[in-house]
């Protein structure tokens, strides 16, 4: 895992430590403005979608 996190660490410019967070998805270190600057790094598009919730979605969130 080392040996993966070392080039990780070199392309996203953040300390090794952080790259460990990442990897176990301990994602409360980053902002979300973070996030989006290290997927933007690896190349990617992020697209934010908004959208109103469907009735099932209501009635389910009303049974829990």
């Amino acid at each position: 895992m080392v040996m993966l996190m070392e080039p990780a660490r070199r392309k996203f410019g953040i300390l090794q430590l952080k790259i460990s967070c990442l990897v176990n998805v301990k994602l409360s270190m980053f902002s979300l403005e973070h996030l989006l600057v290290l997927l933007n790094k690896l190349d990617r598009d992020v697209d934010i979608v908004i959208e109103p919730k469907t009735k099932e979605k209501r009635l389910l969130q009303r049974m829990l």
